[in-house]
């Protein structure tokens, strides 16, 4: 995500009116190299999983925790999975979880956007164990 800030313009309309074909052509380098890229996997794991980057540690994880946990107990008639979790903490609308019935409860909808998606996802997932044992 880095290489793109080099290619990008802070604001929409600086290239509206223009086309700029240099960050043009290192955007599709750099998309090129990407797609083009053998995954890596994680050969300590049984499973064949690509590996994932490292995660930078949260400064809030126990806020978030505390969170998951608040939200799966206000909502224990549901069978939440950790993917659910993670896109209503990012007010991601799903047909199951639509934004117009879970957005009015601002606690939770879209309440988690610093948060990485996938590690927020991990975090929901470890404390449903937690909470089903």
């Amino acid at each position: 995500m880095a290489k793109c800030q080099g290619v990008s313009h802070e604001e929409f309309w600086h290239c509206a009116e223009e086309v700029d074909r240099a960050r043009s052509e290192q955007l599709k380098v750099t998309l090129r190299e990407y797609f083009e890229k053998e995954p890596t996997l994680n050969v300590s794991s049984d499973s064949c999983e690509e590996e994932e980057e490292e995660q930078v540690p949260l400064k809030n994880e126990g806020q978030v925790r505390a969170d998951i946990r608040s939200f799966v107990c206000l909502h224990h008639d549901r069978n939440f999975t950790g993917r659910a979790i993670a896109r209503i903490f990012h007010g991601i609308s799903s047909p199951c979880y639509p934004a117009q019935v879970w957005g009015r409860d601002r606690r939770y909808w879209r309440s988690h956007l610093d948060v990485d998606f996938n590690q927020l996802r991990r975090l929901a997932v470890e404390e449903l164990v937690r909470i089903r044992m």
